[in-house]
């Protein structure tokens, strides 16, 4: 990474959104894959090759940051800054699966207490910290592969009540 920005704008990009959706509804890959393709032979998941596929990597000028409330403002912007400029812009939520929708399968599969509809505390805790070191690694890696981050801030405005 080169460069960081907090961005603070009033601005929506709106009439950006269809071109940022199109973008990202091209780049998306269909990720939620059988958990078979991960299973290694001594009955263990390979964590390597379920980052990559659900975690992929891709190439990207612009890293862009923002709360999951402002997920359409940021899909705006990033086609805004592609029509504009011509650069690519990474929103992970928009290319990569849900660390949540992959924990519901792991847990499902592996977790669940026999003869329960109830999860194994151990087995969810090994299964959520290796899941979020995934993310926590996919995410500092493509923060590296670009050249400047961008921190959308949400603007919340506050009313006091008397």
């Amino acid at each position: 990474m080169y460069a960081g920005f907090n961005l603070i704008t009033n601005d929506d990009f709106i009439a950006f959104r269809n071109n940022g959706n199109t973008i990202y509804n091209n780049k998306k890959r269909i990720i939620e894959e059988e958990l078979k393709k991960f299973l290694l032979n001594d009955g263990s998941l390979d964590g390597t090759e379920m980052q990559n596929s659900w975690f992929p990597q891709i190439n990207a000028d612009i890293f862009l940051s923002h709360s999951h409330n402002d997920k359409e403002k940021a899909i705006a912007l990033a086609g805004w800054i592609n029509a504009t400029f011509g650069l690519t812009v990474f929103i992970d939520s928009c290319v990569w699966g849900s660390a949540d929708a992959l924990l519901r399968i792991i847990d499902d599969e592996y977790c669940k207490n026999v003869d329960s509809p109830t999860y194994s505390y151990e087995k969810r805790n090994f299964s959520t910290s290796h899941v979020y070191m995934m993310l926590s690694s996919a995410l500092t890696m493509m923060i590296d592969k670009t050249e400047c981050v961008i921190f959308l801030k949400h603007q919340t405005r506050w009313m006091h009540q008397k």
